[in-house]
């Protein structure tokens, strides 16, 4: 995807502060939404700190470690930048606006990560990785351009986009420009989302998104909120929010459908995974349709031994 390669590339030394886990602690995301633009519908929020101490964190972030370029990079971080992910990072947080993709260019999307930086030390080991930097000010906020993405602390986080997108959140930031938390539709869907958990997101569906799904399935959805809590295996509930009482229950007999035909599918028994199956729960209440389900350890541990037959 040329957007995510060029971002990739742009940032690589800073957005692997991110792709290196997936789990947090003390800051749950709620106040980044100070920072993210009013259009991002879309953002997801991973508590670093909260679930460090679980398995699936442990495992994640060991299989991340595996990849000799991640490895290499958080190595340099920690020795030349004083940066060390685990002990540094509280939290990710997400926001994207996928409009501008629908309009046939790349979603806009920024990176929040909220935790301990010393920028003049991440900023020569850049410099030291051969990127080009380059330093300027926008409404009295320093950011740097490295390659073909931006970034600037923001206390407590450190901002990153693409290249062009960084004005947006410094006018969210100086109050110049309003934040997601004016969006009445993201706001509806996030109050009824649990943010207490090691991951939460809430989605507001691209209106031709939403088109399809609705000439394909009869009934459209409008947003939906998620929760995944990694303490003790996984457990994760899901809410979709759909244009009326009726659409809910008819989303939420469809699901049921699929889950009892799944149950008995000899893949999912052979991945040991026919339980977990059989255990998600999915019901109507007014417009939303729930849904939750569960992964014990033995499940996600019969996972990790698959996944590792087929990784280096």
């Amino acid at each position: 995807m040329r957007f995510a390669h060029r971002f990739a590339g742009a940032a690589a030394f800073a957005v692997a502060l991110a792709t290196a886990s997936a789990t947090a602690f003390a800051g749950d995301g709620r106040a980044a939404l100070d920072r993210v633009p009013k259009d991002y519908g879309m953002v997801m929020s991973i508590n670093v700190d909260r679930a460090k101490g679980s398995q699936l964190y442990k495992d994640a972030f060991a299989m991340a470690a595996k990849n000799p370029e991640t490895k290499k990079t958080l190595d340099l971080l920690k020795a030349k930048a004083s940066f060390d992910f685990s002990r540094d990072v509280k939290t990710l947080v997400f926001g994207i606006n996928g409009a501008a993709q629908q309009a046939g260019g790349d979603p806009k999307m920024v990176v929040l990560v909220e935790g301990k930086f010393d920028m003049a030390k991440i900023g020569a080991f850049a410099k030291g990785q051969g990127k080009a930097i380059t330093e300027a000010s926008y409404q009295g906020v320093k950011y740097w351009t490295v390659d073909d993405g931006e970034m600037a602390l923001m206390a407590p986080y450190l901002a990153i986009t693409p290249k062009g997108s960084m004005s947006a959140v410094i006018d969210v930031f100086k109050a110049k420009g309003q934040s997601v938390k004016k969006n009445a539709a993201f706001m509806k869907m996030f109050a009824t989302t649990d943010t207490t958990k090691d991951m939460w997101g809430v989605f507001l569906v691209p209106q031709q998104v939403g088109g399809m799904i609705k000439a394909q399935f009869g009934h459209g959805v409008d947003a939906a909120g998620m929760s995944v809590d990694i303490k003790t295996g996984v457990k994760s509930k899901v809410q979709v929010a759909t244009a009326s009482d009726a659409a809910a229950k008819a989303l939420a007999d469809m699901a049921k459908m699929m889950i009892a035909q799944a149950a008995s599918a000899p893949e999912l028994q052979a991945m040991g995974l026919g339980a977990a199956v059989k255990r998600v729960n999915i019901s109507a209440s007014k417009n939303l349709c729930n849904v939750a389900f569960d992964l014990t350890e033995a499940e996600l541990k019969s996972l990790k031994g698959m996944l590792g037959a087929f990784m280096p």
